[in-house]
């Protein structure tokens, strides 16, 4: 099968029975990682539309920077100004992505992204820095 025929509509309905089954009773915020791209900036953008409504949870963002592309300021920018239209917190965190011999740039940078994500979702946990 296709993955165009076996496609989902998207609607904030969709969004809260996602997280409804997949959010901690404990949780006490929704963090959505931002690479600047459609999709995240669609899902951002739909989860603010929840904010406090959904378990009175708020919303927060966070971009990792891998200084990869020549775009990568635009990126960060980019998603600065989404965050700040949508009045949504953003945390910017900028990584140095090492290669090991026989790896790909793909996936070092994915393993830093990874590692920075979890350290700021530890960060953001309550007891953690804010």
């Amino acid at each position: 099968m296709s993955c165009l025929t076996n496609t989902t509509s998207f609607s904030a309905a969709s969004l809260r029975a996602v997280l409804d089954a997949h959010t901690p009773a404990g949780a006490t915020g929704l963090v959505v990682a931002l690479s600047g791209g459609a999709d995240s900036a669609g899902l951002l953008a739909a989860a603010s539309a929840l904010d406090s409504s959904f378990r009175g949870l708020r919303v927060r963002a966070v971009h990792v920077d891998h200084g990869l592309q020549t775009a990568a300021a635009a990126f960060g920018e980019s998603c600065a100004t989404l965050c700040r239209r949508l009045q949504i917190p953003l945390t910017v965190i900028r990584v140095v992505v090492e290669t090991p011999p026989g790896a790909s740039i793909e996936a070092a940078a994915r393993d830093a992204r990874y590692a920075a994500l979890e350290q700021a979702f530890r960060t953001l946990a309550p007891g953690g820095r804010d």
